[in-house]
């Protein structure tokens, strides 16, 4: 009866774990590398990257374009607004508006996601070190 009762809760936590995959909540590795699903209404770019640094550019044409909560695992991430309005959620930290030419800085391996507030908002994302996730290697 234990071998039963074990195999019903793998079952269950593998269908979670496929829910949060098809939401874009989980990372997702394609070709080895981890990959953050993000609504179609936004587009990132990496303009720059090393094994040190990536700095990558996030464009949101719409308001509320939210880039999903996530971490990066040791690495620091500073969030710039380099136009329009984002807010920043950071759970136990709470939420931060950011506007244009202000910066924030995300600690290594702290859940956080971040919305448009404005049409046409664009945010720069720099890595340190590199964030395999945001890389344009091989796609």
């Amino acid at each position: 009866m234990e071998i039963k009762t074990t195999l019903n809760q793998l079952q269950e936590k593998h269908q979670t774990i496929s829910e949060l995959i098809t939401l874009g909540q989980v990372l997702v590795k394609v070709n080895g590398r981890r990959r953050l699903e993000i609504e179609n209404s936004i587009t990132t770019n990496t303009v720059f990257e090393s094994e040190e640094c990536s700095v990558t550019i996030a464009s949101c044409p719409n308001e509320s374009a939210e880039y999903p909560i996530h971490c990066h695992e040791g690495i620091v991430e500073y969030l710039i607004c380099l136009k329009g309005t984002f807010g920043i959620t950071l759970p136990h930290n709470g939420y931060r508006i950011l506007k244009e030419k202000e910066c924030a800085k995300i600690p290594a391996s702290v859940m956080h996601s971040t919305i448009s507030l404005e049409s046409n908002s664009e945010l720069l994302a720099i890595c340190l070190p590199a964030e395999p996730a945001y890389s344009n290697k091989g796609v």
